[in-house]
């Protein structure tokens, strides 16, 4: 069974330790899943409200 996740996030990309602590959290998470990201997306403007994120994974 195929399983699609939507991620929205903004990553401080210009903070390493930012970066690291993401990657470290996200990454065992994926690889217990077998799952891996297959594209992203920049988010230019939000649809309703405010802009929460800048990127979808």
């Amino acid at each position: 069974m195929t399983i699609t996740v939507l991620a929205m996030v903004t990553i401080a990309e210009d903070q390493d330790a930012a970066l690291t602590h993401y990657l470290n959290v996200t990454t065992p998470l994926l690889e217990r899943a077998n799952a891996s990201i297959t594209c992203t997306f920049d988010l230019n403007e939000a649809v309703v409200g405010h802009r929460p994120a800048k990127r979808m994974i």
